[in-house]
């Protein structure tokens, strides 16, 4: 009878060492620094989506366009970044949009509803210098005072 009462304490203390900082976690809701990011990130998103779908539409069709007039489609060309391309009946695509690595291209060739977006590609250059990690006053030059910039770099 004494172990079952022990068991049951240690079962509540428990309980309640691990619903109680998660009743704590929601701090951002408070704090006013975060409400003021979020709404600069929701103004921010809404800017650079397009809603409405013929205006995406025109878009696309406007890109494949531009991709099929601008595609080249001979043999001779050989590109240097990727000589194990597999290319089917000998043709080459020479277009701006090559997916060479789909990463890179992502800001180039933005399709769809965020078309409007440019992700880092418009951003200044950040150089990392100093390796030191404190996370409530990062200095300039570390990684996590990039991280902390308002705008993409």
């Amino acid at each position: 009878m004494g172990t079952t009462i022990l068991n049951w304490y240690f079962i509540v203390f428990f309980d309640h060492a691990t619903l109680l900082p998660t009743l704590m976690a929601n701090i951002g809701q408070f704090d006013e620094v975060w409400q003021r990011r979020t709404e600069e990130a929701k103004e921010t998103a809404l800017n650079s989506y397009e809603s409405d779908p013929s205006i995406v539409t025109d878009s696309l069709n406007k890109e494949s366009i531009k991709l099929t007039s601008n595609a080249t489609v001979s043999s001779n060309i050989h590109l240097t970044s990727n000589s194990t391309r597999r290319y089917l009946k000998g043709k080459r695509y020479g277009g701006p949009c090559l997916a060479t690595n789909p990463i890179d291209r992502l800001a180039d060739c933005v399709l769809g509803f965020g078309y409007k977006t440019t992700g880092g590609k418009a951003g200044k250059f950040y150089v990392v210098t100093d390796n030191s990690d404190d996370s409530s006053r990062p200095k300039p030059g570390s990684l996590r005072h990039a991280v902390s910039q308002k705008e993409p770099l």
